[in-house]
């Protein structure tokens, strides 16, 4: 286990590592998060001991609920920039991860934390506990292009059209039923699945596997590479908003945005 104490690099057996979220109550990412999400992802990518992720959560009622609001309510215009910045790279990391990832969604998995389980090859999600969902227009923000890419291949253009436009989250059922997740277990059978599912891709040919991950992925990630100057600007432009700053101090409120 790592020293970190916010994100938790455990090492499994048979090439197995696993990503635990353990950052606040909600998992919330601010900047420190992402940039030490970032360190792990690419010492990860250049061991040639680890096999398979496994990203996880320490809470059982969050996976992630997406990005900290103090990055953003008041703050000027260069400041949002090099917090997006950060918030993209470390996104971008994670979809160039070589090895396959399966996520372990126990608890609520909203905005940034359902992008890294869109990321992920894989995705369980607990049967009772918590929703999946992608609520950037609720709070007035963009979705990145690579994102979007990503999701629309997985649950099809009208079904993504639908989630980002829309933003309701998902339960487990629902999100298996449309194709957002691969599996939903009981809380208790939950960790031992994914552990398992991890494993088991872990035991295949290494080389073999990445290149077929590559070859799935490639399309999305030469997209996103592609449109990170767009992605960064829209949504900085977004997030500086009048819409986007109170979209953000609603959540810090809690309550309902108002858009005028």
């Amino acid at each position: 286990m790592s020293e970190n104490p916010k994100i938790l690099r455990i090492r499994h057996a048979d090439g197995v590592v696993e990503l635990q979220f353990d950052l606040n109550e909600k998992n919330i990412f601010n900047e420190e998060a992402f940039l030490s999400f970032s360190k792990h992802l690419i010492e990860i990518g250049q061991d040639k001991e680890i096999r398979a992720v496994l990203l996880s959560s320490a809470s059982e009622e969050y996976f992630s609920n997406g990005l900290d609001p103090n990055m953003f309510v008041d703050r000027d215009f260069q400041h949002i920039h090099r917090a997006v910045d950060i918030i993209l790279q470390s996104t971008l990391e994670l979809l160039r991860l070589p090895q396959p990832i399966v996520a372990a969604v126990g608890g609520h998995c909203m905005g940034a934390g359902a992008v890294f389980a869109l990321f992920s090859e894989y995705r369980l999600m607990s049967a009772k506990k918590g929703r999946i969902g992608f609520p950037e227009i609720r709070i007035g923000l963009s979705f990145p292009a690579g994102a979007a890419t990503l999701l629309a291949e997985l649950v099809g253009p009208k079904a993504a059209r639908d989630l980002l436009f829309d933003g309701t989250p998902l339960k487990a059922e629902q999100a298996r039923t449309l194709g957002l997740v691969d599996e939903v277990c009981s809380s208790a059978e939950l960790m031992p699945a994914a552990l398992k599912l991890a494993t088991s891709l872990a035991k295949k040919p290494p080389m073999a596997l990445q290149a077929i991950k590559l070859a799935l992925k490639q399309r999305a990630r030469i997209y996103m590479e592609d449109r990170m100057h767009d992605d960064r600007d829209w949504l900085v432009r977004t997030i500086h908003s009048k819409h986007g700053q109170e979209g953000f101090r609603s959540i810090l409120e809690n309550r309902r945005p108002v858009f005028e």
